[in-house]
């Protein structure tokens, strides 16, 4: 079973990939299910602006951990190409 981490950076690396052949982020990615909770996705979202992001489609309540914590669950991702 993948890990949140894991199916986080796969969707960077094919952000990126896309973005590499196409010269801009991608207006879509495909296959956004979260495995790892069944019934949530990743939130990909382009502004305007040319910043490219991820995230978790549900927010955890129980999740309150500082910034670059070594505990923190990676649940979002922010790029500007």
């Amino acid at each position: 079973m993948p890990t949140a981490s894991a199916e986080l950076t796969h969707h960077i690396v094919t952000a990126k990939t896309l973005a590499d052949n196409q010269g801009q982020w991608p207006e879509t990615l495909p296959n956004l299910d979260f495995q790892v909770c069944p019934g949530e996705q990743w939130i990909y979202e382009v502004s305007s602006e040319g910043e490219m992001s991820l995230s978790f489609s549900h927010g955890l309540d129980w999740l309150k951990i500082e910034e670059n914590s070594t505990w923190a669950l990676p649940l979002t991702y922010k790029q500007i190409y």
